[in-house]
């Protein structure tokens, strides 16, 4: 049986004709676009806009990055467009400021903001049996997403599954994370996603990654890196495993393995060509810290005692006051309504009730400052 490939191609800059050599070579040693003309002809790219941060923040897909697969699906044949759904801002103000749409401009092709989803059945999904997509996802043959290499706070890796969330319209994200607070099923929610999806390519931007507290709060790391492959599991597992996680760890890689259909079922399966794992693998780069919440013992010890656990165990978002803009961002995208404005000697603050908080980190993923620190303090 022939191996799922992920090609890792060394690249150092964001040089447009590099990244795009790199890109077209990547492609070739997976097998070539034969494969996806199979699959027909329209094209919708799915880059990473988190927020509207500037490239060199590594908080977003690179605009060369997103270019140079641009040219390469164009001067392939295919018609192309790219869409996403920024939680907070709208696209076009959020992809201004990462330097994407300057990009859309000068090759005028669509970008679509997901808007207007409809219901649509999902029966190869655990959790969720239909999901309410964008109408414009549904009229491309072929779904590429353009991930960012990044940490993150609540799933500890945000690669090319993770990224099709972003699929999901921006006012549904809250209520996913609400209904989902568990990591675990938060993981098999995204899993579900993408077996709707069926996404037929994922091309990561690992030249400048993301170390310590991303998506958006922790600090550009150079890797050097652009991989390739036709099968975004594979992708995300073997670019978890050179920035230094172990796979089975990132709870959506490990659900997604566990499905045993569309994607690879083992690790077993994949073949790495290009460049070896260990020439690309950062002497250091720093990971999010991974800890669990003891969910096993629901129902089996009394629910005082499960907090107490979890509260000595998992951290908690804690305001730097000194630091935050209050800008309310946080306060607009918290799922829980956990957080408020508050004053205090005609100072205003945000307030958090951890009686309501769910630990989803949805205000330290989108605060624009770093204001917010995951802490364990249990009193």
């Amino acid at each position: 049986m022939a191996k799922t490939k992920v090609a890792l191609i060394k690249c150092d800059e964001y040089n447009l004709k590099e990244v795009e050599k790199a890109i077209n070579y990547a492609i070739s040693l997976i097998g070539g676009f034969d494969r996806l003309r199979k699959k027909g002809k329209k094209v919708l790219l799915k880059p990473n806009i988190l927020a509207g941060k500037e490239p060199e923040y590594a908080v977003t897909t690179h605009p060369v990055v997103f270019e140079a697969t641009i040219k390469i699906f164009l001067e392939n044949g295919f018609e192309v467009a790219a869409g996403e759904s920024p939680p907070l801002e709208p696209l076009g103000i959020a992809a201004k400021k990462a330097g994407l749409l300057d990009v859309v401009e000068k090759y005028k092709i669509p970008f679509y903001e997901f808007k207007n989803p409809i219901k649509i059945s999902n029966p190869d999904g655990k959790l969720i049996k239909s999901f309410n997509i964008s109408e414009e996802i549904l009229n491309f043959d072929i779904i590429v997403s353009l991930p960012k290499l990044k940490t993150h706070a609540q799933m500890y890796y945000t690669g090319a599954m993770k990224n099709l969330f972003g699929c999901i319209t921006g006012l549904q994200k809250p209520h996913f994370h609400l209904r989902f607070p568990d990591r675990d099923d938060f993981a098999n929610m995204i899993v579900d996603l993408n077996l709707l999806l069926k996404p037929s390519l994922g091309i990561m931007d690992g030249i400048v990654a993301m170390e310590g507290k991303g998506p958006q709060g922790g600090t550009p790391k150079k890797v050097g890196l652009i991989a390739t492959s036709f099968d975004i599991l594979a992708l995300d597992l073997v670019c978890a495993e050179l920035i230094g996680y172990k796979y089975i760890d990132i709870p959506i890689i490990k659900n997604a393995l566990e499905r045993k259909n569309f994607f690879i079922s083992s690790p077993e399966e994949i073949e790495i060509v290009g460049e070896k794992i260990e020439n690309l693998k950062p002497s250091h780069f720093e990971k999010v810290k991974i800890t669990s919440e003891v969910h096993f013992l629901q129902n089996k010890v009394p629910k005082p005692i499960i907090n107490f656990i979890n509260n000595i165990t998992v951290p908690k978002p804690h305001f730097k006051h000194k630091v935050c803009i209050k800008c309310g961002k946080c306060i607009s995208i918290c799922p829980a309504n956990a957080l408020q404005f508050k004053n205090k000697n005609k100072n205003k603050f945000v307030h958090i009730d951890y009686n309501k908080c769910i630990k989803c980190y949805c205000c330290d993923e989108i605060c624009p400052v770093k204001a917010i620190e995951l802490k364990i303090r249990p009193f």
